[in-house]
């Protein structure tokens, strides 16, 4: 059994081992002390290019997830042996990380039926879609000290491995569809090398490398008879990894047996509009009527407040129903948002950058530069800030914040608008898509217990448009 697990290490490409083994030591940090608690989740990869559309899955076309019997499993599970390691775990999330758990798979609820069929479709187990609970407990925010991000905490060095984009505009770490389907080329390949899943998985979190020189030291090749060697094959990370996950797996497959009450989210449906030329995310808010948040949460790959300016064919998610809206808009004509300089003779990209006040490397990367770059007299670049918009004269009026108040407003610095509470919205999102806070909004709008409802107008001044 040694040789034969040898052998299949050694026939797998040394390109690929260097790589996993570069990122080990960094992809192994981010696990986090308790994985599945919100207050310690917060850690943070592209199958298509940047300008392809991902057409999203009909969540009517996923059967839904089982709870399996012992006697079901087979292929569609991974092995768990009940021993000390796992069922301690298994005790903490049935007791002091009940809680943090019954939450992580309520979030994951809308992301189970996608992940589900790509794993299907990848002839993956099934028992792997849970891999994001102790991940990142199904948070599409989150990110680690160390740089991984997303519901799979991949490193920036992984996820282009697996296909995943990212630059100054886009991380497609972020986006659960994209990634989810690097995941699973990744897991697919750890598989492929290993040939046991218990050792995929310690190699998912500590990179191909750090497991294929603990094989090779500890002269075994289970992944429980190289733990009893100590820390000198693999870093506690590690060899806490696989149990953990065990046990969160066990629980995760039948919760209501070990006390947990777990609610489901509806899975998130919209429509994808594909851009040809880069839209400004408070424009498309504007047309459509929604806030900026909103925009935001449904595309969590964007990390400016335009999309990708070089993408002739970007997926811009939106609510459902409202693609048709977006589509009209954009054939009367897509607004030129983005600001813009022409380089002149003698100019350099740190001069630029000084003259502009932003930094050399957010001007170099929004323009798809080396740092090193020479410019050329006439190009244009884009300035990496976001500019101000024409305030939509729909939306404003001449009335400015009165009286003192604990405001402290600029008199005729401020646009006067009216938001029309839309369901979903809440003080706080309405206060950071207008660049406000909720006690200003509370107090321009008479709100009383922090209460407002769907079609309520509300008065915002803001400068954000």
């Amino acid at each position: 059994m040694m040789m034969k697990a040898r052998h299949r290490v050694a026939a797998v490409s040394a390109c690929l081992a260097l790589l996993f083994a570069a990122s080990a030591s960094a992809q192994q940090a981010s696990l986090p002390a308790a994985p599945v608690s919100d207050s310690t989740a917060a850690n943070g990869n592209t199958v298509p290019p940047v300008d392809a559309v991902v057409a999203p899955l009909d969540p009517a076309d996923v059967p839904a997830i089982p709870l399996l019997d012992d006697e079901e499993l087979l292929e569609w599970s991974i092995a768990i042996p009940r021993n000390k390691q796992v069922m301690a775990y298994v005790e903490q999330f049935a007791t002091k990380r009940k809680k943090s758990l019954e939450q992580a798979l309520a979030r994951g609820s809308q992301y189970l039926p996608m992940i589900q069929a790509v794993f299907k479709a990848e002839g993956l187990p099934q028992d792997l879609i849970y891999l994001p609970l102790i991940e990142s407990a199904f948070r599409t925010d989150a990110r680690s000290h160390a740089g991984a991000g997303g519901i799979w905490q991949m490193m920036r060095g992984t996820a282009t491995f697996s296909g995943l984009s990212r630059d100054w505009y886009v991380d497609e770490r972020f986006d659960p569809e994209k990634s989810t389907r690097a995941a699973a080329k990744l897991l697919k390949t750890l598989y492929g090398m290993f040939g046991d899943w218990h050792l995929s998985l310690a190699a998912y979190n500590g990179g191909a490398g750090r497991v294929q020189k603990a094989m090779k030291g500890s002269r075994r090749d289970s992944f429980w008879d190289i733990v009893k060697g100590g820390p000198k094959y693999l870093p506690r990370e590690t060899r806490e990894y696989v149990p953990l996950f065990l046990a969160s797996l066990l629980v995760a497959r039948d919760p209501i047996a070990y006390g947990l009450n777990v609610s489901s989210l509806e899975v998130p449906v919209h429509d994808v509009v594909s851009l040809a030329a880069p839209l400004d995310l408070r424009r498309a808010a504007e047309w459509l009527g929604i806030t900026v948040d909103i925009l935001k949460e449904m595309n969590p790959e964007l990390r400016r407040w335009t999309t990708p300016v070089r993408a002739s064919a970007y997926g811009l998610k939106v609510p459902a129903g409202l693609g048709a809206l977006l589509e009209a808009r954009l054939l009367e004509g897509t607004p030129s948002d983005l600001a813009l300089y022409v380089v002149k003779t003698g100019d350099t990209l740190l001069g630029v950058a000084r003259k502009l006040k932003v930094t050399r490397s957010d001007l170099a990367e929004a323009n798809y530069l080396a740092a090193t770059a020479r410019l050329q007299t006439g190009d244009t670049l884009i300035v990496p800030r976001e500019p101000e918009l024409p305030r939509p004269a729909t939306a404003l009026a001449s009335a400015a914040p009165t009286g003192g108040g604990s405001t402290g407003f600029v008199s005729g610095s401020l646009a006067k608008l009216v938001h029309i509470v839309r369901p979903g919205d809440t003080l706080s999102s309405i206060a950071l898509a207008y660049r406000s806070n909720v006690a200003s909004v509370v107090e321009w709008n008479g709100i009383v217990a922090g209460l407002i409802t769907p079609g309520q107008e509300l008065t915002i001044f803001s400068d954000a448009w």
